[in-house]
């Protein structure tokens, strides 16, 4: 007896399920609701319409790329990572701070931090909903939680914080900008022939990598939210930071649009740490800076005129003075000595910090006063206190 033909689920249908096995009874289970929701009117319009049947390849194609852009895997980590995320979010809502209320931890699938902001599909592309994601670097289990790394955690929400409230940041640098640009062309008027060409070339490349953008891919912004970062973790950053460089193999020179480089980041934050008062918490970090300059590295600067020109110390100073006015105007929470003092006599007493920036600087605390070991016992104690916290 011959069976009676069955029709092959279609594109969308195909798209429907992915994002039900995906989000169906999960903490983004609203995400999925909004899914559904596009691809159904996708559909209808197609109903009323057949000569729009493309757009549906189109919407199943975009709300695809979503979902490989979301988290997949909702375990013990990313319950974890989430209450971090969501209780230091709520530390730094105040005043004129409103953080997104969808913030969201994912594995990155490398070694670095990173975040990527998340479009929902909509009609009206000037308010269409977004969901900001946090990567955190691979090795995404419990197990392989360091909270002396999470300091980056707080660089990573800087970007969020100035996405939403960095205009004064954005005018307050621009202006020094142009006027460093306006001095440099100047003092080329004088040049000739390959010179003056090449002056006019470092000029243009000055202007593309400091100036701020909305993407953040430039050394403006970059340098802003390490200020953020220390404002906020005060030594517990500069331990990350110089932890970072030790664990990885980079050119603390190289120059690309995206990050200045390693060294210029150092010589920053040293910068603003004898202005925020955690100078001598920088020595490690410039005793890297002084390391470099006579390693392998600086042999290998290619252009040593067009380098200098480019770590322009006005901009890194201009760079500095902004960024730290902008946190006090958005009264963005300060690392203080005297919150460093709290925290030492809870961690004396046997308390447990809570979720948030409290947490981070009690992991640095522990391992800078009490050494690795002291440090790995706390941590171990500390997870499984915080882990049941969040199963109850």
């Amino acid at each position: 007896m011959r069976r009676p033909n069955r029709r092959p689920p279609n594109r969308l249908q195909k798209a429907l399920k992915r994002v039900q096995e995906a989000y169906d009874d999960t903490p983004l289970n609203a995400v999925g609701v909004k899914l559904v929701e596009f691809l159904s009117g996708v559909q209808a319009a197609v109903d009323a319409d057949s000569s729009k049947s493309a757009q549906i390849e189109v919407a199943c194609n975009t709300v695809i790329g979503i979902i490989e852009l979301l988290p997949q895997i909702f375990g013990n980590r990313f319950f974890f990572d989430s209450a971090m995320i969501k209780a230091l979010a709520d530390q730094w809502s105040r005043g004129s701070i409103k953080l997104s209320n969808i913030i969201v931890p994912r594995p990155s699938g490398s070694e670095i931090w990173g975040h990527q902001r998340v479009i929902m599909p909509a009609e009206d592309k000037e308010n269409a909903h977004f969901v900001d994601v946090i990567l955190f670097p691979e090795e995404y289990e419990m197990e392989c939680i360091d909270l002396l790394s999470y300091p980056l955690l707080c660089h990573e929400l800087g970007h969020l914080i100035f996405f939403q409230h960095g205009e004064d940041f954005t005018n307050a640098f621009k202006t020094e900008l142009e006027k460093e640009v306006n001095r440099l062309s100047l003092k080329a008027i004088a040049d000739r022939g390959a010179a003056r060409e090449k002056a006019q070339k470092i000029i243009k490349e000055v202007h593309e990598l400091w100036t701020p953008s909305l993407n953040h891919h430039n050394w403006a912004h970059e340098l802003a939210i390490d200020v953020v970062a220390l404002w906020a973790c005060g030594p517990a950053y500069l331990a990350v930071f110089q932890d970072e460089l030790s664990k990885l193999e980079i050119d603390p020179y190289q120059i690309d649009q995206n990050h200045p480089p390693y060294e210029v980041r150092v010589s920053a934050m040293n910068i603003t740490s004898k202005r925020l008062g955690w100078e001598t918490y920088a020595t490690g970090l410039m005793k890297v800076v002084g390391d470099n300059r006579k390693s392998k590295w600086r042999d290998k600067k290619v252009d040593r005129n067009r380098y200098t020109a480019l770590v322009n110390s006005a901009l890194i100073n201009a760079c500095i003075s902004s960024a730290l006015e902008t946190c006090e105007l958005l009264d963005l929470p300060k690392c203080t000595s005297a919150h460093l003092d709290r925290v030492n006599d809870a961690l004396r007493q046997g308390t447990t910090l809570d979720f948030g920036i409290e947490l981070i600087w009690a992991a640095w605390a522990v391992e800078d006063h009490q050494g690795e070991e002291a440090y790995n016992r706390w941590e171990k104690e500390t997870l499984e206190t915080l882990f049941q916290y969040i199963t109850q």
